[in-house]
This record gives C-alpha cells, sequence and structure tokens, in this order.
C-alpha cells in the first residue's frame, strides 16, 4: 500500500505577559504573535498531496470543542483570528489552525479522508532577562513530534531560498475500501396535476432527450447495473417510470438542455467528493431553470415485500402556451427643453439611423405589428411618435451606434430570459453612453375608443 504522510507545523508564538518581576520592561513593546499550527499531507515519496492535488486541501477537517472546521479559502492576514482554517499566506499548500490563547493547551482530532489522528497540544510562556522564552509540546497519537523540512521555496525576486518545515504522520492509504456512487441524476416529467407522465404514458419515456457537451442522449431500453457507465439514459431496475442521467466523475459540473413534448429545461449541475467525518461524501448541487431543486416523492413501489418511497427531480410539463415577446428599444429624440422632435417635426423620423454588427436600418414607414420581426426600426400603432429597434433573440447582448443629424448615442444591451416558479421572466439591461437607461413617461395619448387615453414611455435621447 502507498503510504501518506500528515504533516504538522507548529508555529511557536510568544505570548504576552509577565512572570513575576522578570516580563518585559516597560519601555519595550513585544509583538507576539498568538499561537497556531500548520498541516500539510505528503505521500511516501514525499510529495505535497495538496501541492499535486489542490482539491484534495477540502478534504481536511478538525474537530475541536464539539466544533469541525474545514477550509473556505480563507488566508490568514491578521492575528487574533477565531478559530479556522486558512492557508499563511507564504505557502499555498499547507492550513493553518488557530489562533489559540496566550497561554494555551488542549486536544483535537484531525481527519483526511478516511483517516483520523489525535493531536494534543500545549503552550506555555516564560520570561528571562525580560525576554520572552516559548515552549510547545505537539503529540501525534500520544508520540511527541518535531518538525521536519519538507520543501522549499522562493521568497522573494532575488531567488531566495526558504525552508518549509512540517512533521510527518505515516498514513497507509486505502485502508478502508470505499464503493462511492459516481454522481447521476434522476428525473421524471409530471404534468399540471402532479402525474407522472412517463407512468400514465409510458411510450413517452423515448420522447425525451438529453444534450450535452453537443451530444444528444435518449433513452433506448437499457438498464443502469454497473458504475460507472459511460454517460447514458437509463432506467434503473427498480421503477421503470423514471429516467436517471450519469455516470458522472466525482468532480464535475456543467449543464445540459432536457427536451421534452416541445418544452425545454436548462439543467446547470455541480458535484464534488468530500470526506466528512473519515467518509466520503458526494456534495451534489442541482438547479433546474437557475431554480436549486431537491428529489422529491413522486411514487411508491414494492420492493422484496416492502413498500418504498420513490424519488426523482421532477419537471413540470406545463399545458400553458407561453408567448413570450421578443426584446425591443424603444426611442424619442427630445430637444434642449425635453420636446419630442419626432412629434414637432415627424419628417425626422427618417434621420433616425442605427449601425449594429456593420448594417445600418433606418425607418421605412414599417409598423410593427407581429413578432419576431427581423431586426427593423419601426413605429408601434398605438404611438406613432416614437422608434422601436427589434425584435432581438430572448438571450442576446451586444451594442450598436444611434445617429441622429450631428448626435451619436452608443447602446450597450443585454436580454436574458429565466424562469421563476416555472413562469418566464425577461430580464433587460440597456445602457447609453455607459449609463443605465430605463424609458420615461412622454405623454398620455388617446389611442382609440376602446383603449382611451394610454400614458406612453419610451427612451429619451437628448440632442448634443
Amino acid at each position: 500500500m502507498k503510504k501518506l504522510y500528515l504533516l504538522f507545523v507548529p508555529l511557536l508564538a510568544l505570548l504576552g505577559g509577565c512572570t513575576g518581576d522578570d516580563g518585559p520592561r516597560k519601555d519595550v513593546i513585544w509583538d507576539i504573535p498568538y499561537p497556531s499550527i500548520s498541516f500539510a499531507v505528503l505521500d511516501s515519496d514525499g510529495n505535497n498531496i495538496f501541492k499535486e492535488n489542490p482539491d484534495a486541501i477540502y478534504d481536511f477537517e478538525i474537530e475541536y470543542k464539539g466544533e469541525t472546521y474545514r477550509y473556505n479559502d480563507q488566508t490568514r492576514e491578521l492575528p487574533q483570528l477565531p478559530l479556522a482554517l486558512t492557508t499563511d499566506g507564504v505557502y499555498p499548500y499547507r492550513l493553518t489552525f488557530g489562533d489559540f490563547g496566550q497561554d494555551d493547551s488542549g486536544s483535537y482530532i484531525v481527519r483526511f479522508r478516511d483517516k483520523e489522528w489525535l493531536v494534543e497540544f500545549e503552550y506555555e510562556l516564560t520570561w528571562k532577562k525580560h525576554k520572552p522564552v516559548k515552549r510547545a509540546l505537539i503529540k501525534i497519537d500520544g508520540k511527541v513530534v518535531n518538525p521536519e523540512v519538507v520543501d522549499t521555496l522562493s521568497i522573494d525576486a532575488t531567488g531566495e531560498r526558504r525552508d518549509v518545515y512540517a512533521t510527518p504522520l505515516y498514513y497507509e492509504e486505502g485502508e478502508m475500501e470505499w464503493d462511492i456512487v459516481f454522481p447521476t441524476a434522476t428525473f421524471a416529467v409530471v404534468d399540471d396535476a402532479g402525474n407522472n407522465i412517463f407512468k400514465s404514458k409510458p411510450e413517452s419515456i423515448y420522447e425525451f432527450a438529453i444534450t450535452y457537451n453537443g451530444e444528444t442522449y435518449r433513452y433506448n431500453d437499457q438498464t443502469r447495473e454497473l458504475p460507472q457507465l459511460p454517460l447514458a439514459i437509463t432506467t434503473d431496475g427498480v421503477y421503470p417510470y423514471r429516467l436517471t442521467f450519469g455516470d458522472f466523475d466525482y468532480n464535475e459540473s456543467g449543464s445540459y438542455t432536457i427536451d421534452f413534448d416541445g418544452q425545454q429545461w436548462l439543467v446547470d449541475f455541480e458535484y464534488k467528493l468530500r470526506w466528512e467525518g473519515g467518509r466520503p461524501t458526494i456534495r451534489e448541487k442541482v438547479m433546474i431553470n437557475g431554480n436549486a431543486v431537491e428529489p422529491k416523492k413522486i411514487d411508491s413501489v414494492e420492493v422484496n415485500g416492502t413498500l418504498q418511497d420513490v424519488y426523482a427531480l421532477p419537471l413540470y410539463k406545463s399545458s400553458t402556451e407561453w408567448d413570450i415577446r421578443y426584446p425591443t428599444a424603444m426611442y424619442v429624440v427630445v430637444d434642449d427643453e425635453g420636446n419630442n422632435i419626432f412629434k414637432s417635426e415627424p419628417e425626422s423620423m427618417y434621420e433616425f439611423e442605427i449601425i449594429y454588427n456593420e448594417e445600418s436600418y433606418k425607418y421605412h414607414d414599417e409598423t410593427r405589428e407581429l413578432p419576431k420581426l427581423p431586426l427593423a426600426i419601426t413605429r408601434g400603432p398605438m404611438y406613432p411618435y416614437r422608434l422601436t429597434f427589434g425584435d432581438f433573440e430572448h438571450n442576446e447582448k451586444g451594442s450598436y451606434l444611434i445617429k441622429f443629424r450631428d448626435s451619436e448615442w452608443l447602446v450597450e444591451f443585454e436580454y436574458a430570459l429565466e424562469w421563476v416558479d416555472e413562469e418566464p421572466v425577461l430580464s433587460e439591461s440597456l445602457k447609453i453612453d455607459g449609463v443605465e437607461a430605463k424609458p420615461e413617461f412622454i405623454e398620455e395619448w388617446f389611442v382609440d375608443d376602446y383603449h382611451g387615453n394610454v400614458k406612453m414611455f419610451a427612451i429619451p435621447l437628448s440632442v448634443k
């Protein structure tokens, strides 16, 4: 078996205080750091596992006084920190646990993957001839340990090298064999009443498709039996009315789209293998159309004489047909007094020009009535003195230049379609010459006998 070492660096701290009459001089101020201990994990060849595999740093944890500490990307810069696991800003491939009190002693458990160690510590500070004398005692599983040189690093542009110290602890990798399940996602499509469509219409299971990394996957009567399968859509051999997509690697993230009967869902996923309490845990984060989701009970089934609940990630197949408008932007040009030039000079609308993707767009007496138009400058049927530029795609961003007589404006836009509670929400962001712009009230306009007076809005462009 390959052996690993867990390295401990006692950062021995000088602790403030005094003993009898031999304390610090009153005219001397001591900047005394607080005690902390650094750790690194090495294999049998002396290689630092944190350096070879930076993600391994997240498999490390400490249990102290009933609290569990893990690394959360924090860098130790200023003492005295609350107790935390941090990197030290000098050597990024070790973890520092501290800060402890000035005179402190106790013990804690260190865990890395499937192994744990008992660490006992004791710090003491005395003063001799008005100077601090430090003492530290570190035991690992009852054995006193001392640091050794385990690495060197350059500390500045001069190339000067500094030794890195740690105390090795022998660790035999693979002491316990773990059969860790590879990540998958299991789905069922449900209707408005919450019924599983795969169960009510079993043949519909073949309409289910997933597109991932340019490949399209469909169910082909395959049952998932042995991991790690190549990526595939399968049933699981227990409940035939749900579909499983997998197997992914232990540490993988990405997104894919699901298509079923004319509806589409975007799935974002992130899987991470972590070790907690000496045991492997797969942390899963799955989002559907931007919303975090968890498996829900969809049915019950009898297995070996016992009724078991069946869970899946529900995909809601709505019978609602959404007429989602395509993004546009509506403009008027105003003079120094805020008057709409298009209204006072209707012929001026023909001087309005937009340059987008090296194409020139101008108004040609076209009225916008039905989306989705090709990109064009049009008038709306309700208010004749503003111009509309569109239609854009639901998820599109870019910029264009507006010209009117001697004035120019740079427009930056971003449109995004999201689904919130299974309903479409179109977000829009527009900047003109770097300043966020929104439609403003222009005037109240009589449309017809049915609509009456309607408040009209547009983005005003002030002539320069």
